[in-house]
């Protein structure tokens, strides 16, 4: 730790930018607003890949890429995105949310409901979640 420390004081003293510099380039985009797809998935990837990430963030970060799957077509490869994100933290909505968005895009309003019940369970305030629900429970008839 201490050399860490001491190569990373070193290397700022001297100017050095760091090998992951956290600028828009690498990271921005995984929030998804007004970007494409490709661009999220590869703005999320980069967070994963990062030195300085931690399990929150790579939770984040999962779920970043199953909306971008979703919104490239590739609905199974999103759902195990969306499971890894609610592996690292099973009590996330957006990503409970995704995986059932992912389900309904593959025909599967019966098995995305209880996601979307879940993510209301766990926020009651998102009215996307309740939107998805309602549509899951039409298609479901």
């Amino acid at each position: 730790m201490r050399v860490r420390l001491a190569l990373a004081l070193l290397l700022a003293a001297l100017g050095a930018e760091p090998s992951f510099a956290l600028d828009k380039k690498n990271v921005t985009g995984c929030e998804g607003v007004e970007v494409s797809p490709e661009l999220r998935l590869s703005a999320c990837q980069n967070i994963l890949v990062a030195p300085w990430m931690r399990e929150g963030t790579a939770a984040w970060a999962f779920a970043g890429l199953g909306i971008a799957l979703i919104d490239l077509g590739d609905y199974p490869l999103a759902i195990v995105h969306f499971e890894e994100s609610l592996h690292m933290r099973e009590t996330y909505a957006d990503a409970l949310n995704g995986r059932g968005a992912a389900k309904l895009y593959m025909n599967d309003p019966t098995g995305a409901i209880p996601d979307f019940e879940a993510a209301i369970a766990k926020d009651k305030d998102n009215v996307l979640y309740f939107y998805n629900l309602a549509i899951a429970r039409a298609r479901g008839r």
